[in-house]
């Protein structure tokens, strides 16, 4: 899986001390699962439909995640009208009822809610502005990832995650893998200047 462009890389792999690793769909698979812990048994009939008719339109992780452990998912509704909204969710007008699927300050009309729910993991579905469930979604590590994070520790190498993803979350996935490095909330510049800054001119990184 490796290909060689010019010999002298093997003598610069030598002089290697610092990795620096990205987090998704490098040590984790480039999508979300959800948690098992998460109420989407417990939805009623009407709930169920209402998210499955706007997960159904998405191609948001989250929505994908969702659509896929939706359990004995009923009919599409063509004449269903969801309205996405860019970094806040998703909306739904059924039956005379909005069902809002997404961050808690877009899902739900009274503040004082949302200071109560976390915000890092948590996708919220609301019915006219009141809570009806809220969603854990997680992120799977690659299946070799710890194994082969535990031999880069071993064989003296230093590691880093950089990433463009929320605190929490790479936080959370660096814990996963033993990493104390973690670098969370990066622009591609910001990745570049870190990747710089963690060198030193030593070009062993």
């Amino acid at each position: 899986g490796l290909f060689v462009r010019t010999p002298s890389f093997f003598d610069r792999a030598l002089r290697l001390k610092k990795i620096l690793l990205d987090k998704t769909g490098t040590v984790t698979l480039s999508k979300l699962v959800l948690s098992t812990d998460s109420p989407l048994t417990e939805l009623t009939a009407e709930s169920r439909e209402a998210l499955f008719q706007m997960v159904a339109r998405s191609n948001h992780p989250v929505s994908r995640a969702l659509l896929t452990a939706l359990p004995h998912p009923p009919a599409l509704e063509e004449t269903a009208e969801v309205r996405e909204r860019a970094g806040e969710g998703l909306e739904l007008r059924r039956n005379h009822h909005t069902y809002r699927l997404g961050r808690s300050r877009f899902a739900l009309t009274q503040p004082a809610e949302w200071e109560q729910l976390p915000t890092d993991s948590q996708v919220v579905l609301s019915c006219d502005g009141k809570l009806v469930a809220r969603f854990s979604l997680r992120e799977e590590l690659c299946r070799d990832a710890r194994k082969e994070v535990q031999a880069l520790h071993e064989s003296g190498y230093q590691l880093h995650i950089l990433s463009g993803d929320r605190r929490e979350k790479v936080e959370q996935i660096a814990k996963e893998l033993a990493i104390s490095n973690a670098h969370a909330e990066l622009t591609p510049e910001q990745k570049c200047a870190l990747v710089e800054q963690l060198d030193g001119g030593a070009h062993d990184t």
